[in-house]
């Protein structure tokens, strides 16, 4: 798989997973969760735009907010058990995990 190619999916997963987030946000969440999952939603969702046309530095972000997907809300998960969509929103960030850093060795100059 190229570069660009790995790009492009990392984007899709986080657009996927942002629309994800803000669809449990509005349909599912328990109150008290709503409204930090449709921040992590609209910041999954901006950083899988931004991705399209960005390099290093927001791969790099969207790899930070996967991780901190996976120790805020990921977490929460494993310990308490949930909904199939939270087991899908787990897996989209480990994807966007290992995607992104494949993308950044390949994408690394060499010296």
């Amino acid at each position: 798989m190229t570069a660009d190619r790995i790009k492009t999916v990392v984007s899709l997963l986080l657009i996927t997973n942002g629309a994800l987030h803000l669809l449990v946000a509005g349909f599912g969440a328990p109150p008290r969760l709503a409204v930090p999952i449709a921040i992590f939603g609209a910041v999954y969702g901006g950083l899988g735009v931004r991705l399209s046309t960005g390099g290093r530095t927001i791969m790099r972000l969207a790899m930070a907010a996967a991780f901190a997907g996976i120790v805020l809300g990921g977490a929460n998960f494993v310990i308490n058990g949930g909904e199939f969509s939270l087991a899908l929103m787990f897996a989209f960030d480990i994807a966007v995990l290992a995607f992104g850093g494949v993308w950044l060795a390949r994408t690394r100059k060499s010296s």
